[in-house]
């Protein structure tokens, strides 16, 4: 079993994944959209399917830092649910 100090540590190692991951999706996209401007004429439909999927990746990566900081916040949500009776 975990202690939190080595759960803690997991966790910033997660956050740090995690911003390195968010820097990845930036230069990506930065790289996608000079090779784009080299391109004379992109459909519309493909530029759409783009930009979908670089919202996708930038979402990815927001939800990902959330639960890692959710779980680094020392928090037991579950411990916090309080039952209703009907």
């Amino acid at each position: 079993m975990a202690t939190t100090k080595e759960l803690v540590t997991v966790a910033n190692a997660a956050a740090q994944g995690i911003t390195d991951l968010g820097t990845a999706i930036n230069a990506l996209e930065a790289k996608i959209t000079e090779a784009l401007a080299k391109i004379p004429s992109i459909p519309v439909e493909a530029q759409n399917d783009i930009d979908a999927a670089v919202a996708t990746l930038q979402k990815a990566a927001t939800d990902a830092a959330a639960a890692v900081a959710d779980a680094a916040d020392g928090v037991d949500e579950a411990s916090l649910v309080v039952p209703t009776t009907p």
